[in-house]
């Protein structure tokens, strides 16, 4: 099995175990994005424009205060240990 799935997937048997944490991770990233998505649109959808222009407002100037953080973190630790931190805190 592992050897025909090598072979489909062109992929090394050493790989296999990275390649399905990966399918995994955004198998699950695309199922919570399409769940969340009805609910986000049907809170946005009685007249609210003017509280979503406020948290669209406050999520830029959330991510222009993250991003060089993280920046900084990335320069600073080794992937392999800041990496598992990050994902653990989004999960």
């Amino acid at each position: 099995m592992r050897a025909a799935l090598c072979r489909v997937l062109r992929a090394e048997p050493h790989e296999l175990s990275a390649l399905a944490w990966a399918f995994a991770y955004f198998f699950l990233l695309l199922c919570s994005y399409y769940l969340l998505r009805p609910v986000r649109e049907r809170a946005g959808g009685r007249g609210r424009h003017r509280k979503a222009a406020v948290a669209v407002h406050r999520y830029a100037c959330a991510m222009l205060a993250l991003v060089p953080a993280f920046g900084w973190l990335c320069a600073r630790l080794p992937r392999a240990r800041l990496l598992p931190v990050v994902y653990a805190f989004f999960a």
